[in-house]
């Protein structure tokens, strides 16, 4: 193995390895072009600063709704009466008269109901500023255990429907007069996307 040492000749045809230029300058991006993501603008101010940097045939601009975002799209069916409950459930309309009804989505129609839990009976109108006048307007006995205390909207999208049966309330006596718009619908098929909730604010 000594011979080999002596005898060793390094290969003196290895390229050197190629130094890193570390004096080579990067570009600097302007301020204006960091943050350009960064800086308020309405939807339309967009709409300019996009087309100006990116040319007016790459850029689309659209409007919408609130309707036309992602809902369910379903024909909800009239709610089937039990016939033990028949009784009861027309008998909270006045004269015991309720008429077949599809809403059609798209329309503007917009549903209402107060309480504490979501149910079959709601109203195309709009409900009054305090709780005497709803419960008044609606014949809502105290002993009904609603509180009021919530106010649900079912707003429908537009290709969807939504069938019951509506007619006027009927009174309860003492007072409560009732007279105000009311549908009985299948809340339970309702879907979950149609419905808002929010705290009923009374004066």
């Amino acid at each position: 193995t000594g011979l080999a040492n002596r005898n060793y000749q390094p290969d003196t045809n290895v390229p050197e390895p190629k130094k890193l230029n570390t004096t080579e300058e990067k570009p600097v991006e302007k301020a204006s072009e960091m943050y350009e993501n960064q800086t308020y603008r309405s939807g339309e101010e967009w709409n300019d600063f996009l087309k100006e940097k990116y040319g007016n045939e790459k850029i689309a601009w659209e409007t919408k709704d609130a309707n036309t975002f992602a809902k369910t799209i379903k024909d909800v069916e009239a709610r089937i009466i039990p016939e033990a409950y028949e009784r009861n459930v027309l008998n909270s309309f006045a004269g015991g008269k309720a008429t077949p009804v599809t809403y059609e989505g798209g329309r503007g129609i917009v549903l209402y109901r107060v309480g504490r839990n979501l149910g079959p009976y709601w109203s195309m109108d709009v409900p009054p500023a305090t709780e005497y006048q709803w419960r008044v307007d609606c014949a809502i006995k105290q002993e009904f255990f609603n509180d009021g205390s919530k106010l649900y909207k079912i707003t429908i999208p537009q290709g969807a429907s939504l069938s019951g049966i509506e007619g006027k309330v009927g009174s309860q006596g003492m007072g409560l007069y009732g007279g105000s718009h009311q549908v009985y619908i299948d809340h339970r098929a309702i879907p979950e996307d149609w419905i808002e909730t929010s705290k009923m604010l009374w004066k």
